[in-house]
């Protein structure tokens, strides 16, 4: 008989996974319970985003007049730097000859 023992062994194997659908059922609940509050909390990330990003624009508006303040004084540096020698020269007993 052992299409009947591969019938009661198939019966068996149906049985336990008929088993273990009500654990699979309650975790499927469980999850479906959260599903609610896990969209709740995405939504108010999603609220503060706009913020987020008008906040990241601000810094970067503010990070780019930095940096043009940074280029304005290093185009004055050239400027100071001859006035240094000019003055270091006019303190000095022996003055650089300039070849401008």
């Amino acid at each position: 008989m052992p299409i009947a023992d591969k019938m009661l062994r198939i019966a068996d194997n149906i049985k336990k996974i008929a088993d273990k659908m009500p654990r699979i059922a309650d975790n499927n609940k469980k999850i479906a319970d959260r599903m609610p509050r896990i969209a709740d909390n995405n939504k108010k990330i999603a609220d503060k985003m706009p913020i987020i990003a008008d906040n990241n624009k601000k810094i970067a508006d503010k990070m780019l007049r930095i940096a043009d303040n940074i280029k304005k004084i290093a185009d004055k540096m050239p400027r100071i730097a001859d006035n240094n020698i000019r003055i270091a020269d006019k303190n000095s007993k022996n003055p650089r000859k300039h070849h401008e």
